[in-house]
């Protein structure tokens, strides 16, 4: 997995996307990581990029079927006060806004078919100085947005990105972009969370 990343041009995608222009990282590819309760785990470089600057970051697809806590989408931002923009009083803690609106949108790619939902989720700061992680639960969504969302991971990603809204306006605050799927790592790790999790019993993440 390659950490060489580049920013792709910010006024070219702002017209283009009429939100917040997302950074691809150049090269980057999913690689598998072990799990410390017996989850699977896909994880990728990525750059987080905010209006203003942006930040190394790793995006990860988790699912914890030993714990029936589902299928979760996490993003860790190595340095967030670089992104000096965001407020992320929107996203930290147990009354922060991005627990009950929807503040996350994720987009996936499968050659031209784009599946986009949006969601609820959580935000920490994490026992690393400076590092601030975002989760998204995938399986608490509504019904056929979540099998929207594993019937997008059975197949090829040609990329997934992620943005992260302003609770004041709904303005995007930071966003990433990265290429798709290694070797079948996302449809692995989102199928052992379609044959273990049970709706209805989503239990909080360890």
């Amino acid at each position: 997995m390659h950490n060489v990343s580049f920013r792709i041009g910010w006024t070219a995608l702002w017209l283009a996307l009429s939100a917040l222009a997302p950074a691809l990282a150049a090269g980057a590819s999913w690689d598998a990581r072990p799990g410390q309760l017996g989850e699977s785990v896909a994880a990728v470089a990525v750059t987080v990029s905010s209006p203003a600057a942006e930040s190394p970051g790793t995006l990860e697809l988790i699912c914890y079927p030993s714990h029936n806590v589902g299928l979760y989408l996490e993003l860790e931002i190595n340095v967030a006060a670089a992104l000096s923009d965001v407020d992320f009083n929107d996203y930290e803690g147990p009354d922060a806004p991005y627990n009950r609106e929807r503040l996350a949108r994720l987009t996936l790619d499968n050659d031209g078919r784009q599946t986009t939902i949006t969601g609820t989720g959580a935000g920490w700061f994490t026992p690393v100085p400076g590092r601030f992680r975002l989760s998204l639960a995938l399986d608490t969504l509504p019904g056929p947005e979540r099998a929207q969302i594993h019937e997008a991971l059975r197949h090829p990603l040609r990329a997934l990105s992620l943005e992260m809204l302003r609770s004041a306006d709904g303005a995007g605050a930071m966003a990433l972009r990265t290429p798709g799927e290694d070797a079948g790592l996302l449809r692995a790790v989102s199928e052992r969370c379609e044959k273990t999790f049970i709706p209805g019993k989503l239990l909080p993440r360890p």
